[in-house]
C-alpha cells in the first residue's frame, strides 16, 4: 500500500459517501487494512483532509489551461478550471471550509493568482481586495452551487419553479437546464468581479 493508495480511497469514500464518512476505521475497511495502518500515513483524521483537498488542487492546476495571453483570461481560465476540478468531487467540498491550516498545495494557487494579479496592474490593498473576493467567489459559488450534491440540481429546481416567476420557468422545468445555468451564471459573475477590479 502507497501513500497514494490510501488518498485514492479516501476519495472513494467521499464520493460515495460524503466526507462525514471519512474515518480512519472506514479508511482502513476501504482498502483492507486496519485502521491503525492509515497512521503510517496521517497523522490525524485532520491531516488526511487537508491532504485530500491538497491533491484536489494539484491536479486543477495542472490540467488548467492558463495559456491566454492577458491576465484576465488566465484568471477566468483558472477559476473556471477550479470549479470544473472541484464540481468532479461534490461531498468533498466542506474539505476546504473546515480546514483549520493551508493545506498541500493551496501556496501554489494562491501565488499563481497573485502573480496574474500583479500583472494586470493590480498592488497594495487594491491587490489583497481582489485576491479575496475572487477567492471568495469561486469557492463560495461553487460550494453554493454543488453543497448538496447529489441532490443540488433537483433542490434548485424545486426552488425556481417555487418563485413562480417567468424569468425561472424554465430552470423549474429541467435539471439540465439548472447546470447549464449554473456554469453560465458563475461565469458572468466571475468575468463582472474581474472587470470591477478593471482586470
Amino acid at each position: 500500500m502507497t501513500h497514494s493508495d490510501f488518498l485514492d480511497a479516501a476519495m472513494r469514500i467521499v464520493d460515495a459517501e460524503g466526507l462525514d464518512a471519512l474515518t480512519f476505521r472506514r479508511l482502513g475497511e476501504e482498502i483492507g487494512v486496519s485502521y491503525t495502518a492509515v497512521y503510517t500515513y496521517f497523522e490525524s483524521r485532520q491531516d488526511l483532509v487537508e491532504e485530500l483537498a491538497g491533491r484536489m488542487i494539484a491536479q486543477v492546476l495542472a490540467s488548467a489551461d492558463t495559456s491566454d495571453a492577458t491576465p484576465r483570461g488566465q484568471i477566468i481560465s483558472l477559476a473556471m478550471a477550479v470549479r470544473a476540478g472541484m464540481a468532479e468531487h461534490p461531498r468533498a467540498l466542506p474539505a476546504f471550509l473546515v480546514s483549520s491550516r493551508e493545506f498541500p498545495g493551496a501556496g501554489d494557487a494562491v501565488a499563481a493568482v497573485i502573480a496574474m494579479l500583479e500583472e494586470a496592474g493590480l498592488s497594495g490593498d487594491e491587490l489583497a481586495l481582489a485576491y479575496r473576493a475572487l477567492e471568495s467567489y469561486v469557492f463560495g459559488m461553487t460550494v453554493f452551487d454543488f453543497g448538496a450534491a447529489p441532490e443540488h440540481l433537483d433542490v434548485r429546481k424545486k426552488r425556481y419553479r417555487s418563485l413562480k416567476h417567468p424569468a425561472f420557468e424554465q430552470l423549474g422545468r429541467s435539471k439540465h437546464a439548472v447546470a447549464d445555468h449554473n456554469d453560465a451564471a458563475f461565469r458572468r459573475g466571475l468575468e463582472n468581479l474581474v472587470a470591477g477590479f478593471g482586470v
